[in-house]
């Protein structure tokens, strides 16, 4: 037939979405717990297996028969995405798995400086089991950081902090895409009741706001970019890793940006390391006081 024929030399297997996120926190060797639900297939136990190889409990992620593990194929050429290939339904899951999911964060919520939650939308983070989590964080005093998905932040609220990318923040907000940032702020924090909402703006690098509305802006610092692909999942792994050893909001936003800024150099997902989040900081300080001699 004549359509494009794609002869594959080389696959990949890599986890995703909040595995991704998990992977970035172990490589800064953080303590990970797993908390999630995967599909009853080769998949997820390709996930499960792959989680667990890195030193990551994955002893409270369920498996539920009716529900396929999500399964993203990308076709690439070149370092060049032509395709993406996706095995996916979003599916709530069961009142019954909800529970017992609750049950497990209960039992291991002590344990834990920070909660990360990271919705990809396939149906796993309803209202009630959110703020189910929320809840229980909140009488623990645990700080919970979230990336969120679709346009009804509200089910995030008593979340300490928030962060959407340019658009998802438009699209909760429910305003005209001329709206300035400031009046999407106003609007989320207001919704979600959290105490800082960060914005990551692609190449105008990432903004935050407090509850007063008190705006920061940090600069993009990649050196080139290749692929934003799991982007997100970097900034909010070095986020809850920074802040769960109680680093300030300012300075853990300015090393969430370092880490993506090395992200979007490479291609695909990757996972950030302390040394070279070090080293990346240390080229920054000589060329900041380079410049400042030149001047």
């Amino acid at each position: 037939a004549p359509v494009p024929i794609l002869r594959v030399k080389e696959e990949e297997k890599k986890a995703g979405g909040a595995g991704n996120v998990m992977l970035n926190l172990k490589a800064l060797e953080a303590d990970v717990i797993a908390v999630g639900r995967v599909g009853d297939d080769a998949s997820g136990e390709f996930l499960v297996k792959e989680l667990g190889k890195q030193g990551i409990n994955t002893s409270f992620i369920i498996r539920e028969k009716t529900f396929q593990t999500p399964l993203k194929n990308r076709i690439i050429a070149s370092n060049q995405q032509l395709m993406r290939v996706d095995f996916e339904e979003v599916k709530e899951m069961s009142s019954e798995s909800r529970d017992r999911l609750l049950s497990m964060v209960e039992e291991q919520i002590d344990h834990v400086d920070l909660i990360a939650i990271s919705d990809y939308g396939k149906g796993l983070l309803t209202e009630s089991f959110l703020q189910g989590v929320i809840a229980l964080a909140n009488k623990k005093e645990k700080m919970v950081v979230v990336d969120p998905k679709g346009r009804d932040f509200s089910k995030y609220r008593g979340a300490d902090i928030i962060k959407p990318n340019t658009k998802e923040a438009l699209l909760a907000s429910g305003l005209e895409s001329t709206s300035s940032l400031e009046s999407i702020a106003k609007e989320l924090l207001e919704k979600v009741q959290c105490k800082y909402l960060l914005v990551t703006r692609s190449q105008d690098g990432m903004t935050y706001f407090n509850q007063k509305l008190e705006r920061e802006d940090i600069p993009v610092t990649a050196k080139e970019v290749n692929d934003v692909t799991g982007a997100g999942d970097t900034v909010l792994a070095m986020l809850s890793y920074t802040l769960a050893n109680q680093f300030p909001i300012d300075k853990a936003v300015s090393l969430a940006n370092v880490a993506a800024g090395i992200a979007i150099e490479h291609f695909g997902c990757v996972s950030i390391r302390i040394p070279e989040l070090a080293q990346r900081m240390l080229d920054f300080d000589y060329l900041c006081k380079r410049e400042t001699t030149d001047f």
